[in-house]
């Protein structure tokens, strides 16, 4: 029956481990999902142009500058147009005009050719006629005699030279320009004349034919003036608008060529343009930069990861900060002031240094997105913000947020100054500029001092800032431990050093430890005289109860514990150590008690002398219980010696390990070794032999006077 309860047992537990896994896991993704679309939503309508209601002839109310580069498109085109007037149309010589001339000269004395040899007309002047009529080329009178009559030889010889010189000619380019058509003519009559060894009838016959068929043999060629076309408006470079160049002055008039670059960038409100790309855009750089942090915590430190308060934490940190960023942006103040350190500083303090660092990088990149993309926020926010993040990790006072506000600035300072130096020759204006991260430094400090004890009290973390403010003795709980139970108060300081000394044996946290121990017995304030360490005179009040009373007694001053530190605020870790530093351990003493003082032994159940835990969950909280153990065990030592002491010290630890009070507490095997050789450090210092000093001697003149030089 019992084998059978222990399966079903952590069956029922895993499905409720499931169902709980299950709905963190939701929530965690809410959150997620929560925090994207707030930074989203915080960029978008940063960098999202603003969209103005203007017509030509409006006096505009504010200077209006340009949200981001662009091509002013109206100068540009203006340019383009006086470009592509310059360029002249491309022609290209058309062959056809050549051919065509070269054939009807053939033609021509063919013809001439033929009409000589016919036997049927011997008379010159029919033959004049009959060629007049005939020929495809149009000349005078006088040419068509000059050809008849002239003999055959000279013919030949009158059709070559025009053939040859007509295609040289005609090869070249003519275009419809009487003067250069004048011109070439001329050339070739002046040449034919020069050239041809011909009667001047002969001679007057090729000038004429040259005038004939000499003609504009240029067409126009569309595909090459479109390219030149195209060549004239890629030269031109494009007048660009910088980004934050004022488009329009407060106070002057709004023309047309205004509304033309306005309406480019999409900012006049008639318009209503949707930047997609510019959302898209947005969206997965947003996404991206969250899933690095993600992916940082998923692989390096999966505890806050699973822990929703402290997701919580960084989303309201990473929200604030944009929407000072927002705030700045706004009013158009320099993004140097944006006081991005306090972010690294809370998380450092709050939560891990690392991930401060991680997520500076990342609220200096959304801040840049913010601000236009100004690489140099960029730079100095890196910087400054992992200056706080490396400054904080090591403070202990609350103070020190000063010092780390004026180490920020000096880092924010140099960081402007050196930027200033490389990208401005003004130095005057440099120096102005340096001085803004005076005040971003400030305004983290101030921010960080602000909201760092809200933080620990609404997420109930608590800081090594914090844990310091505990451990002083001045807390009024301490101090109301010291005067009612000052037994209670020793034995807790003692208990303190043992587990400091443990804690750091084993790598663990041990302010938390000291902290845990000076708070871990202040339920006893309720009824400090039923505790041994309070009772001053001999009288014990459990000598007239019955065990299972004193056992009640005993055991509630754990729950008057806990009530006592939810009612002084304490952190919620200290108030789990209060409850969990005697676990389940029996009072073996009443029990044992119990047992003798009934005959029967048959009605002691031995977990009704069980403290009623749970057992320690956690190393420090263990190491609180074993050195609470200890420290009451080795008092009880009537002559304490290094020898007596290590055994009792190995026997409770042994004990507790046996009776399975750390099995909840990650503890290893290692990890008690090193703990129980630290109590045996830290006791033998305590309990350490001691010279026993000689009786004072009276009357002795060289005597040695014990009085005189204290003990």
């Amino acid at each position: 029956m019992d084998l059978q309860k222990s399966i079903e047992k952590p069956k029922h537990t895993g499905s409720k481990l499931k169902m709980s896994l299950t709905a963190s896991l939701t929530q965690r993704i809410a959150i997620g999902v929560a925090l994207f679309f707030i930074i989203y939503s915080l960029v978008v309508t940063s960098i999202v142009p603003r969209q103005y209601n203007l017509s030509e002839g409006d006096i505009a109310t504010d200077d209006i500058k340009s949200p981001m580069s662009a091509i002013n498109e109206a100068e540009t085109n203006k340019l383009r147009d006086e470009a592509v007037k310059k360029v002249k149309e491309a022609y290209v010589i058309d062959t056809t005009v050549r051919d065509l001339a070269l054939q009807n000269v053939r033609d021509f004395f063919n013809k001439v050719f033929d009409i000589k040899s016919l036997q049927t007309i011997e008379d010159s002047p029919d033959k004049i006629e009959r060629l007049k009529s005939e020929s495809i080329i149009t000349l005078a009178d006088d040419d068509y005699e000059a050809a008849i009559k002239a003999n055959l030889n000279d013919l030949k010889s009158l059709s070559n030279y025009m053939i040859e010189n007509l295609n040289k000619i005609l090869s070249e380019e003519i275009s419809d320009n009487e003067e250069e058509l004048k011109a070439k003519q001329d050339e070739f009559a002046s040449n034919a004349k020069r050239n041809l060894k011909l009667s001047n009838e002969l001679r007057n016959l090729a000038v004429d034919i040259g005038y004939a068929l000499i003609k504009p043999n240029m067409i126009f060629d569309n595909k090459k003036t479109e390219e030149a076309v195209k060549e004239a408006q890629d030269s031109v470079t494009p007048v660009r608008i910088q980004k934050d160049q004022i488009i329009v002055r407060r106070g002057e008039v709004v023309t047309e060529e205004h509304l033309q670059i306005l309406s480019s960038l999409g900012m006049l409100e008639e318009q209503n343009k949707v930047y997609v790309l510019l959302y898209i855009g947005i969206g997965i750089l947003i996404a991206l930069l969250e899933g690095i942090v993600i992916i940082y915590l998923f692989r390096f430190s999966p505890d806050i990861l699973k822990d929703k308060g402290k997701l919580v934490l960084l989303s309201i940190i990473t929200v604030l900060l944009l929407l000072i960023t927002k705030f700045l942006s706004v009013y158009q103040v320099s993004g140097f002031i944006v006081p991005i350190a306090f972010a690294s500083m809370l998380v450092a303090i709050l939560i891990k240094p690392r991930l401060a660092l991680i997520l500076n990088s990342v609220l200096a990149s959304l801040v840049t997105l913010m601000l236009g993309y100004n690489f140099d926020v960029f730079i100095v926010s890196l910087i400054g913000g992992s200056a706080g993040a490396i400054v904080v990790s090591r403070m202990h006072q609350r103070n020190d947020l000063i010092t780390a506000g004026i180490l920020v600035s000096f880092v924010n300072t140099l960081s402007i100054l050196g930027i200033g130096l490389i990208s401005s020759a003004d130095i005057i204006t440099v120096f102005k500029q340096s001085s803004l991260g005076i005040l971003s430094g400030s305004l983290a400090s101030i921010f960080t001092l602000g909201l760092l004890p809200f933080c620990e009290s609404i997420f109930d973390i608590v800081t090594p800032i914090k844990l310091l403010e505990l451990s002083n003795p001045n807390h009024p709980l301490l101090k109301k431990l010291l005067f009612e139970a000052p037994g209670t108060y020793h034995h807790s300081v003692l208990v303190g050093n043992l587990a400091e000394a443990a804690t750091d044996a084993i790598d663990g946290n041990s302010l938390l430890a000291r902290a845990g121990s000076y708070y871990h017995d202040i339920g006893k304030l309720k009824r400090p005289y039923f505790f041994k360490e309070n009772q001053i005179t001999n009288e014990n009040p459990h000598d007239k109860i019955t065990p299972s009373l004193s056992t009640l007694i005993i055991t509630n001053h754990v729950k008057d514990g806990v009530e006592l530190a939810k009612k002084y605020k304490l952190p919620t870790v200290i108030r789990d150590m209060v409850e969990q530093h005697h676990g389940t351990t029996l009072v073996k003493y009443f029990f044992v008690k119990a047992i003798n003082d009934n005959e029967s032994q048959s009605d002691i159940a031995e977990n009704q002398f069980r403290y009623p835990g749970p057992k320690p969950r956690s190393k420090e909280a263990a190491v609180v219980m074993l050195a609470d153990s200890v420290e009451a065990a080795v008092r009880a030592i009537p002559s304490p010696t290094k020898a007596k002491i290590e055994d009792v010290v190995r026997k409770i630890v042994k004990d507790k390990l046996d009776d399975g009070q750390l099995d909840e507490s990650d503890l290893t095997l290692k990890d008690i070794n090193n703990i129980t050789e630290a109590f045996l450090k830290v006791l033998n210092g305590i309990y350490h032999d001691r010279i026993e000093y000689p009786d004072e001697v009276q009357g002795d003149k060289g005597g040695y006077n014990i009085e005189s030089h204290g003990r």
